[in-house]
């Protein structure tokens, strides 16, 4: 019984104790990220996505297989000089790698 109240309290304060606003370490942005995870992020996903992209254009005949390899090859050379971080070059060569070895991609790019 001396329980009670004390859990009646405690019931009580739950809710309010959840609706007090708390800041956050992302500032309220929930597609935070520290500016390095979103960079490799975009680098990989920049270069898979322009690999794939060519490949479906070679296998739907659209443009020629070497064509296809020749500007993938001079595209990812280009995106590596322009990038100044050595960190980021592992995720773009990392992605290229991946499309190179693609299941679909491989007879467009051997």
């Amino acid at each position: 019984m001396k329980l009670l109240p004390l859990i009646g309290a405690l019931l009580l304060s739950s809710p309010l104790l959840l609706a007090v606003p708390v800041k956050s370490a992302n500032d309220g942005d929930p597609y935070y990220a520290p500016q390095a995870e979103r960079s490799k992020g975009f680098y990989y996903g920049h270069v898979y996505g322009v690999g794939m992209f060519l490949c479906e254009l070679a296998i739907d005949q659209e443009i020629d297989k070497g064509y296809a390899k020749r500007i993938f090859s001079e595209w990812h050379n280009k995106v590596k000089e322009q990038n100044a971080s050595k960190y980021m070059e592992r995720y773009i060569d990392l992605a290229y790698n991946k499309i190179l070895q693609d299941v679909v991609c491989k007879g467009v790019y051997q």
